[in-house]
């Protein structure tokens, strides 16, 4: 049986203090199948999405 795909995906504006904690937990998600996408709505932080 096939493992459906997944995706997660972040908005972020202005998040940097947050981004990589977010991130990083997101990836400790276990699923085989999984893409995480993360959106910038115009972020004048220097948030690197």
């Amino acid at each position: 049986m096939r493992t459906p795909l997944v995706y997660g995906i972040i908005l972020n504006f202005n998040g940097k203090p947050l981004l990589l904690e977010t991130l990083a937990s997101v990836t400790q998600i276990v699923y085989p199948n999984f893409k995480i996408i993360v959106v910038d709505n115009g972020s004048t932080d220097d948030s690197q999405a």
